[in-house]
């Protein structure tokens, strides 16, 4: 990458959008703590571990399925499309 840092300034929507993906990323981790808490509480104690295992693979899966196909669905929008269709948003952008 070539030139300084002011050539890659958000404008202001970008970054409102930005922020809130963050916000929303961290609600859901939440929630995914919460639901590992209500699971491991209605189990016995010798099934815990297998729980706490299942809901971290759950949370893997989703983060490489959204870095997949999510992110393109989410913001690969063109006017009066409902589903992303700009290849570039993909996660397969580049590859020959």
């Amino acid at each position: 990458m070539s030139g300084t840092g002011e050539d890659y300034v958000y404008t202001t929507n970008e970054a409102i959008n930005a922020v809130w993906v963050l916000v929303s990323t961290c609600i859901i981790f939440f929630m995914q703590t919460g639901f590992t808490f209500v699971e491991c509480g209605s189990v016995r104690e010798k099934n815990y571990k297998s729980t706490l295992i299942k809901n971290i693979f759950i949370a893997e899966i989703g983060i490489i399925a959204f870095w997949l196909v999510g992110y393109g669905i989410a913001f690969g929008l063109d006017q009066n499309i409902i589903i992303g269709t700009r290849a570039g948003y993909f996660s397969s952008v580049g590859f020959t």
